[in-house]
């Protein structure tokens, strides 16, 4: 509903005005989200699309800042596999011997890097 969006628009604004903040502007919210939203990994197209932009090409020449210069997160990699290429294969033998379940190997070796990640924390010097 267009009376909500501006209704709730307006009392924003209120609300950044009395805290000191500069006067908002809804492009301004647009530019947030679209930065943000390619900060975070979204596609450029993706974006533009949700931008209502004809080309990806004026959303990379407009946001490029936003993009990422390189890749450091690696939480996609799991290491377990899809769906569609599970980790190693399926044991078609008929030998009982080669079927029968065997224990994981990851529980056996616990865990091997911590949970925070695969790097150790960095120590520091109390004061």
């Amino acid at each position: 509903d267009e009376s909500n969006v501006s209704r709730t628009w307006r009392r924003l604004r209120r609300k950044a005005q009395a805290h000191g903040v500069r006067p908002l502007r809804i492009h301004d919210a647009r530019h947030t989200f679209a930065s943000l939203a390619l900060a975070s990994g979204k596609s450029v197209r993706w974006v533009a699309s949700q931008l209502g932009h004809a080309s990806p090409e004026l959303t990379l020449r407009v946001y490029a800042h936003a993009l990422r210069e390189e890749e450091a997160d690696l939480s996609f990699l799991d290491f377990g596999g899809t769906k569609r290429h599970p980790r190693g294969t399926k044991d078609r033998s008929t030998n009982p011997a080669r079927s029968a379940p065997r224990s994981n190997p990851r529980r056996a070796m616990g865990n091997v890097a911590r949970r925070e990640g695969l790097e150790p924390p960095t120590l520091r010097f109390e004061a």
